[in-house]
């Protein structure tokens, strides 16, 4: 029985820099649902990285893209 990874790229701030990056700060699979708890910067819009054997469709907040077999972009 696979489960699912929500991740995203990652590239390091300059030295002294803010990071400008989402962080998923928690994540929790209930019947049928991902759950995330995330950080960001407020007016932004992010991108995340969803790898999972089931069905994915678009959110209340999200879009979801099929980008490889069991792979999707969530924006």
């Amino acid at each position: 029985d696979e489960g699912s990874d929500v991740y995203n790229t990652f590239e390091p701030p300059a030295p002294g820099a803010r990071s400008e990056h989402l962080r998923v700060l928690r994540s929790h699979a209930d019947a049928g649902a991902l759950r995330l708890l995330l950080e960001g910067r407020g007016g932004r819009t992010y991108t995340l990285r969803l790898k999972t054997p089931f069905a994915v469709g678009d959110g209340e907040d999200f879009s979801a893209t099929r980008v490889g077999a069991d792979e999707y972009r969530l924006t």
